[in-house]
């Protein structure tokens, strides 16, 4: 394996795990990629000509995806038998990248893939190394604190080595063709520098190893021949009982998964209907709700109308008011007018009283009676004479 370590390194990008990882795809492949997550490697992978079917567990990239990838597959692989799902396909190459850490068993995942590739196929992984200098020196200081993301990402549920990814594959019935490191320097992780916490001894001492910068790992593995694993089984990787056993266990587990899976499902099933009859029932009370409002609504807006109405009738009220009171006023000013007229002409009549008075008892009214009595007389007679 050290040539394997070593071969091909330069002519890579290494300091891209995807970059390295597309390329050992290559072009015109059918693949299948896990966790494709918002799908940036899924759309380098289709410019690179290459047919993808995705598998994300995250519902929230679906519609994303779908307008990137030939197929999405929103699941969990802790859950489900990619093998159940995908009848009869197969692919050139299992693009794995940062997944396989965060699965509780990645070797169930990986025990699946043998089904799922093409006889010459083979899978692309990338797993970060715990093994690299920063984790050491933090563990030499005492320290073992998770980040959001990185070496210690909270949600890593497995750690891998050089070594245990070599182990890993080989149990699984894998053999590791290549290995490219993606490398950061000691100190320029996102677990920082330990100068002041360690001695410079031991910061010398981890740098000097080849792996204390690999930062993680990317390598191309292929399904051992079945030819190699028939030859001597006593010779294979399941010669020793306690492998046997624990092959045999993780089948069993394996059997478990599967069947927890279809309660699951079942229960699932059970949880969508319940979801579906409590969805109608709130329709129902919706659209009666909506129903009675509209009635509601109908009430106020006759009752608005009412009050309208009444609002424009005290509005002609308060015109006629007006009216009215300009009527009396003008009424009142014409009263006193007259009162004023009255009063006057009973004054003129009480002064002409007065003067009539006056003549009557005067010596020239008494006179002027004397002188016209004989005429008041021949009136008489001559009405008398002519009646």
């Amino acid at each position: 394996m050290e040539s394997i370590y070593t071969s091909h390194v330069d002519s890579l990008n290494t300091t891209s795990a995807h970059g390295i990882a597309l390329q050992l795809v290559g072009q015109g492949k059918t693949v299948l990629e896990l966790g494709a997550a918002s799908g940036h490697v899924t759309k380098a992978l289709k410019e690179l000509g290459n047919t993808v079917t995705v598998v994300e567990r995250d519902g929230r990239f679906a519609e994303q995806l779908a307008d990137l990838a030939d197929e999405v597959i929103i699941t969990d692989l802790d859950w489900l038998d990619l093998r159940d799902r995908l009848i009869g396909k197969k692919f050139d190459v299992v693009l794995a990248g940062d997944v396989l850490e965060h699965c509780p068993r990645p070797e169930l995942v990986l025990l699946q893939l043998h089904d799922l590739l093409q006889s010459d196929g083979y899978v692309v992984i990338s797993l970060p190394n715990i093994a690299h200098g920063d984790v050491r020196l933090s563990l030499l200081a005492g320290k073992f604190d998770y980040q959001e993301t990185g070496l210690l990402d909270r949600t890593h549920l497995r750690f891998f080595t050089r070594s245990s990814i070599s182990t890993f594959l080989t149990n699984n019935n894998f053999e590791m063709a290549e290995i490219f490191p993606v490398t950061v320097e000691v100190g320029y992780s996102e677990l920082g520098t330990h100068q002041s916490d360690i001695p410079l001894e031991a910061i010398t001492y981890v740098q000097q190893d080849r792996d204390a910068t690999a930062y993680q790992y990317v390598v191309k593995a292929v399904p051992q021949t079945r030819s190699a694993a028939q030859t001597d089984p006593y010779k294979s990787k399941y010669s020793d009982t306690a492998q046997v056993d624990q092959l045999l266990a993780e089948i069993s587990l394996y059997q478990e998964l599967v069947a927890t899976t279809n309660s699951v499902r079942d229960h699932e099933h059970m949880h969508r209907a319940r979801c579906v009859a409590e969805i109608e029932s709130l329709r129902t009370k919706i659209h009666k709700s909506l129903h009675e409002t509209q009635i509601e609504n109908s009430k106020v807006l006759e009752l608005t109308r009412s009050m309208e109405h009444l609002e424009q009738k005290l509005s002609d009220s308060q015109i006629a008011f007006l009216d009215a009171r300009d009527s009396a006023i003008g009424a009142a000013a014409e009263a006193g007018e007259l009162r004023f007229l009255l009063d006057r002409a009973r004054h003129e009549h009480a002064v002409l009283t007065h003067q009539f008075n006056l003549l009557h008892t005067s010596r020239t009214w008494k006179i002027g009676r004397f002188v016209l009595l004989p005429l008041r007389a021949f009136r008489k007679v001559l009405r008398i004479l002519m009646s």
